[in-house]
C-alpha cells in the first residue's frame, strides 16, 4: 500500500483565486500527503510548495482552510514524493511562474524555484521516471487542473471539505 497520497484543494486568498479564474476550475493546489505517522511526519502532513514559504512539510493542521479536497495516486506516487523530499525541500515558491499562469504568458519562470503543481510532476518524472505528462510538456505551465486530463491519474474519493 502507497504511504502517500495526491492531495487536491482549494483556499482563500489572491493567488488561489487567480488559478482557479485563469484555468476555469475549482482545483487550485496539489501535494503530497502521508498516510500514516512515519518518522518525524504526522499522518495527514503534506509535502509540497505554498506561498510564501516555498517546498517544505506541512503539519495536518495547516491544511484547515482548504476546501473541495480531492485525493488521487498514480503509480510510483511514494517515489516522486520521496524525491521531492530529497531534492526540492526549501526551494522557494514560483511566485513569478504563477503569475504567469495568471496572466496566460507562456514563458514566466524562475529557475530553481517551484509551485505546486510544478513541484508535484517534477517528482513524478525525476523520482519514479513516471511521465504522466508527455515528456516534452514544460513544468511550469502544468495547472493542477492538467492532472486530472491524465490517465495515469487515479481519483480515490472527493470532493470534500
Amino acid at each position: 500500500m502507497p504511504r502517500f497520497v495526491l492531495r487536491f484543494s482549494t483556499s482563500p486568498g489572491f493567488i488561489s483565486w487567480a488559478i482557479r479564474h485563469r484555468t476555469d476550475f475549482y482545483i487550485s493546489h496539489v501535494e503530497f500527503q502521508l498516510l500514516k505517522t512515519d518518522g518525524d511526519f504526522k499522518a495527514g502532513s503534506t509535502l509540497g510548495s505554498r506561498f510564501p514559504d516555498g517546498v517544505q512539510w506541512r503539519e495536518p493542521h495547516e491544511n484547515a482552510n482548504q476546501r473541495g479536497v480531492i485525493f488521487a495516486t498514480a503509480d510510483g506516487i511514494d517515489e516522486a514524493a520521496m524525491w521531492v523530499n530529497s531534492n526540492r525541500i526549501g526551494c522557494k515558491y514560483d511566485l513569478l511562474g504563477i503569475c504567469g499562469i495568471a496572466g496566460g504568458i507562456e514563458d514566466w519562470h524562475t529557475k530553481g524555484e517551484r509551485f505546486c503543481s510544478e513541484i508535484v510532476l517534477e517528482g513524478f518524472e525525476e523520482g519514479p521516471k513516471n511521465f504522466l505528462a508527455n515528456r516534452y510538456f514544460k513544468t511550469w505551465q502544468f495547472t493542477p487542473r492538467d492532472f486530472f486530463c491524465l490517465p495515469g491519474i487515479r481519483i480515490l474519493s472527493g470532493p470534500h471539505n
